[in-house]
């Protein structure tokens, strides 16, 4: 079962979800596609969200789709995706590898490379040669992204039960009240898929929507 589909509608009686897949070949080995594929998820959620443009947004992110997501946010080019950006409020991270800087590009670039192993990329696939080399990431960790840390509530979920991605790659470390910070215990894999049927996944998944109401609770006062 996919959660977001299935049982998330059920608990958020109230939430619009939108699922977004985007094809590995998004993340290429070059600025160009990585940038357009940013674009591109603006344009959907344009497409999406005309009715009602000013509902306020939360991105639900695992891995490396959560690096498109920080691509895409800084860069509204139209004023309805201003308004995409501007009611964007939380964004909600599992697993996704945020170290950087230029010093750390190298073992970035290996991490990530591990993810994409892990999710089942093969070898030759783009994306993990794109990894490997770092130069995806350098885009990503522009200061762009960092100076709108400050805009969103966050919050960072990690795997207790793994090393693809370490907690310290997975956090930024910002204060409490900006950043929630919460152990998964589940591998990067399945840390991001639920079975409710299982005693572990139960307790997982109520860690993952007690967070999610928290924050739609908080967006509430901000809804013209």
């Amino acid at each position: 079962r996919l959660w977001l589909r299935d049982y998330l509608p059920n608990d958020l009686p109230d939430a619009r979800i939108f699922l977004y897949e985007y094809d590995s070949a998004v993340l290429g080995s070059n600025k160009e596609s990585f940038v357009d594929g940013g674009s591109t998820l603006l344009e959907w959620l344009r497409i999406a969200r005309h009715q009602d443009p000013q509902r306020p947004l939360l991105f639900i992110c695992h891995s490396l789709g959560g690096l498109l997501v920080k691509q895409a946010l800084p860069i509204p080019v139209s004023r309805l995706l201003c308004l995409t950006y501007s009611h964007s409020f939380s964004l909600v991270f599992f697993g996704t590898p945020h170290e950087g800087g230029n010093a750390s590009l190298v073992r970035l670039g290996s991490t990530a490379a591990g993810i994409a192993k892990n999710l089942g990329f093969e070898a030759n696939d783009s994306i993990v040669m794109a990894v490997q080399s770092g130069s995806v990431f350098a885009d990503c960790l522009r200061e762009a992204f960092r100076h709108q840390l400050e805009k969103y509530r966050i919050v960072s979920f990690w795997e207790g039960r793994g090393n693809i991605v370490s907690k310290q790659s997975a956090t930024f470390g910002l204060p409490g009240i900006k950043e929630n910070i919460v152990r998964l215990e589940a591998d990067h894999r399945s840390m991001c898929k639920f079975d409710l049927l299982c005693p572990g996944d139960q307790d997982n998944y109520s860690l993952v929507l007690g967070n999610l109401r928290t924050l739609i609770a908080n967006a509430q006062p901000h809804r013209k």
